[in-house]
């Protein structure tokens, strides 16, 4: 944990010029050479665009607490290296509402995971104070058909396909933590932990 920590900071360094030219280049080509610490950089250098609508206060709790879901995620993704480990990319619940934006009357939940190189989207909607609609999309993932879904709890299976645009659908899930296993032609090609 205290390398990527401190590659973290390296790469936040980079990101914001605070590195000399030897340094900067040393950054650069980690970067090119390693693909999880290339996607970790693309996470944090996007997380600083979006960052800057907020805040930057909120913000920092915000980074914070999405950071510490990305290191949980990345550290299941390298224990379980028979099937891809969605990493959290993004997930409103943890992100402070804009200055001037006010606050959505059905209090709706969007996140996003990232695997090698396609992503999940998914949004939330309350159905009842204990139950949520699940919509989401596959974008990138080369299928070669429809893909299913298993969203799976201690005592629960639910079960998806996409349709042709690789969107899928849940209705009136049960707020509690779940797995959600993607599978493509009968193999699993992702596992995301999903808390409703």
């Amino acid at each position: 944990m205290k390398n990527v920590n401190k590659e973290i900071e390296q790469l936040i360094q980079y990101l914001d010029g605070k590195l000399d030219a030897q340094e900067g280049q040393k950054v650069q080509e980690a970067i090119a050479g390693n693909p999880e610490l290339a996607e970790l950089y693309d996470v944090i250098r996007k997380l600083r665009e979006q960052g800057e609508t907020f805040k930057t206060m909120s913000l920092g709790v915000a980074a914070k607490k999405l950071s510490k879901q990305i290191f949980k995620d990345f550290k299941k993704s390298q224990k379980d290296l028979k099937a891809k480990y969605g990493i959290t990319i993004f997930d409103s619940k943890v992100l402070p509402i804009p200055q001037g934006v006010r606050p959505a009357t059905v209090d709706t939940r969007r996140l996003k995971y990232r695997f090698d190189n396609w992503e999940i989207e998914i949004s939330l909607y309350p159905i009842t104070p204990e139950s949520y609609e699940i919509i989401g999309q596959i974008s990138g993932m080369k299928a070669k058909g429809s893909i299913s879904l298993e969203l799976k709890s201690r005592d629960t299976t639910f079960i998806s396909t996409t349709d042709r645009f690789y969107l899928f659908r849940f209705a009136r899930v049960p707020a509690e933590k779940y797995k959600l296993l993607v599978i493509d032609d009968s193999q699993l090609a992702g596992t995301i932990d999903l808390e409703i």
